[in-house]
């Protein structure tokens, strides 16, 4: 850690009894710690420094100007830095190496110059520590005076959302040792910053591999059986976000390559014994043990199995033939490879033809879908088709599953997978080649919004709009909403995007309607809802009684009426007296003390309309109290006297 503190100026070498000795030069002295013991006296100054921030931004570059306060001949200073460096000093001022100290080069000036570079994000307060030296010209210290200061400087606070990642997974799901491994995720940023600087870190078995800190693992790093996973720190170039770790997958086993059984003659003889060559292979290196059929006219011939041989024993004349291999490593079996028809002798039959073999329906296919084949049928000798053969392929592998089906059902395919159908036909001497259809790719099903609408509890300006929706993906992708954009009056609202619509974004009668989008990371779906117009507010009435009511006093009910449009309200008065209306008092604000009496009940209905619709009425009861014996005697004495100013003197005063 550096240390900080006020450069100081000397031009001569001196020791004090409060100080330890502190070298100065007339050329500039760099990082002094302490004052100047042979400068210091009861002169004094105050150090000036202009063009620093109140606050820096990391990585800016601020002009520092370095004075004195006061009229002196000469002089020098020292500026140090406790984070960030000094550069591009002016011609009478010099920077150290590292960049953390500045002095004078002449003792003859006092103004000086340098910038100022602030240090990276992160960094924090910085303090510039600054010691000047006013001098009398005369190389002796008469009439010197030395002055400090230290200026703190804040970070400008950063403003950058550090980015989140989603759906991280480690593809593809089920690898072999073949596949690379990819860290598959979604990047999410609210600034909208894009991916720089994430970080990867793979794990072997539970164990780090620090080898590999890119997102992808090679095929030649991995092993059967292995178990990895990757945590990835994301980052926008700015910040990082939280570190999130996928599920492991493991390695699996890859089942032995079989090529297809070649015979050692396509033109035999029933004289003949028939071979056949074939390779296999183990991408896992593992050992394989293979076996054979032998099939006759699409049957296998179960006392030939294994035998590398098909003797002439065992053939005749007009006999179709073929030789089909697997292999199996010990943790699975490969599928069925097998040869072209050996037909035997020189029977004049032709096998039959399939030809334009599709898979039906319009591309693209989905997981939605059943995949249906459909072929053209042809026999040169007018043969009848006898037998048809269909088989499947996923991913360049033969799914033994759907053997024999024509129509592939949609549960038995997923997204990405190619799929290829092939036919054969047997026209009850010979079966025909297999032929194969174009390849088809299953793709994504883009995702549904099954329904989208606009709810509100009065879909006036009195509450706001809620989008409500529901969503499915037919391939089972997660599923996030990209987007929501509200009209109003078919006018994108700028800013609003929540699933939600405050009231004070529209009035009565504009016309509210939101679209959504969702996404399930490789497709959009977008869908509007009706539009929706804003209905009148209906007025609302509130009543509230005096703290204090009496038959002494009027009775002025506290009456508030609100409308959520705005509008002018008139508002309707009926007062009830002991249950039963008193019409005389319709349109009456106030009750009274003529009317009054304790022990009465009376309620107050008030309904408001606003030109269109009337609110809901509201009724408020109170009884009259009866005030104390005191009181009363009181104010009746004061009405008789009130009455006695203006009436002939007579009767009692109670």
């Amino acid at each position: 850690m550096r240390k900080h503190g006020f450069a100081l100026l000397l031009v001569f070498l001196l020791t004090s009894a409060v100080f330890a000795p502190v070298d100065g030069y007339k050329t500039g002295k760099y990082n002094s710690s302490s004052g100047c013991s042979c400068h210091t006296s009861s002169s004094t100054l105050t150090p000036t420094l202009s063009g620093q921030p109140v606050e820096y931004t990391p990585g800016a570059t601020y002009t520092l100007s370095i004075g004195i306060s006061t009229t002196h001949n000469g002089g020098g200073f020292s500026l140090e830095t406790s984070d960030g460096t000094f550069s591009n000093p002016a011609s009478n001022t010099q920077v150290l190496t590292d960049g953390s100290s500045a002095t004078h080069t002449t003792w003859t000036d006092t103004s000086w110059g340098v910038d100022w570079t602030a240090p990276s994000a992160g960094t924090g307060s910085v303090t510039l520590s600054l010691a000047v030296l006013g001098a009398n010209g005369q190389q002796n210290k008469g009439g010197d005076a030395v002055g400090t200061a230290s200026y703190s400087i804040a970070e400008v606070p950063s403003t950058n959302t550090p980015p989140t990642l989603t759906n991280l997974t480690v593809s593809p799901l089920s690898p072999l040792t073949s596949d690379t491994l990819l860290a598959s995720y979604i990047f999410n940023d609210s600034d909208g910053d894009t991916e720089s600087g994430s970080t990867f870190s793979w794990r072997l078995n539970g164990t780090l591999v620090p080898s590999i800190t890119g997102p992808e693992v090679s095929p030649l790093q991995t092993t059967k059986h292995q178990s990895w996973l990757v945590e990835v720190t994301p980052s926008d170039g700015t910040d990082t976000g939280p570190t999130v770790t996928s599920d492991s997958t493991t390695i699996l086993n890859t089942l032995p390559s079989v090529s297809t059984p070649v015979a050692s003659t396509q033109t035999p003889t029933e004289s003949m014994d028939i071979t056949y060559t074939t390779e296999i292979s183990d991408a896992d290196g593992d050992d394989f043990a293979a076996e054979n059929q032998w099939i006759l006219n699409g049957a296998a011939v179960t006392e030939l199995n294994n035998a590398t041989t098909l003797p002439s024993v065992a053939t005749r004349d007009g006999d179709v033939w073929q030789v089909r291999v697997r292999a199996d490593d010990g943790e699975g079996m490969s599928a069925w490879m097998t040869s072209e028809d050996i037909t035997i002798g020189t029977a004049t039959n032709t096998p039959p033809v399939s030809s334009n073999v599709q898979i039906t329906g319009l591309d693209p296919f989905y997981t939605t879908d059943a995949l249906s084949m459909s072929w053209d049928e042809f026999d040169e000798n007018g043969d009848a088709i006898t037998q048809r053969s269909v088989r499947w392929s996923r991913d360049g592998l033969a799914y033994t599953q759907a053997d024999e089906l024509v129509t592939l059902p949609s549960n038995m395919t997923t997204k990405g997978e190619s799929w290829i159908g092939e036919v054969r036909l047997f026209d009850g001497t010979s079966w025909s080649s297999w032929a194969s259809s174009p390849p088809v790719i299953i793709a994504n099903t883009p995702p549904a919004i099954i329904r989208v609408n606009l709810t509100s509890p009065t879909f006036t300006v009195d509450d706001g709009f809620e989008l409500t929706y529901e969503m499915q993906d037919d391939d089972g992708d997660a599923l996030e909403i990209v987007e929501v954009i509200w009209r109003r009056n078919g006018i994108p609202l700028e800013g609003e995007n929540e699933l939600t619509l405050d009231p004070s974004t529209f009035v009565r009668g504009d016309e509210i309607s939101a679209e959504l989008k969702i996404s399930d990371s490789v497709d959009e779906t977008v869908l509007q809802t009706v539009v929706v117009d804003v209905l009148n507010a209906v007025p609302a009435v509130s009543i509230e009684w005096p703290s204090e009511v009496n038959s002494l006093v009027p009775l002025t009910p506290i009456v508030t009426a609100t409308d959520g449009d705005q509008d002018d309200l008139s508002i309707v008065y009926s007062w009830f007296k002991n249950g039963f209306r008193d019409s005389s008092m319709d349109g009456m604000t106030v009750l009274s003390d003529q009317r009054m009496e304790p022990g009465q009940e009376w309620s107050l209905v008030i309904v408001a309309n606003d030109g269109t619709v009337n609110s809901t009425p509201v009724e408020r009861s109170i009884t009259i109290e009866n005030i104390s014996s005191t009181g009363r005697h009181t104010i009746r004495f004061n009405r008789h006297m009130a009455w006695r100013d203006r009436a002939p003197q007579c009767g009692r005063i109670l």
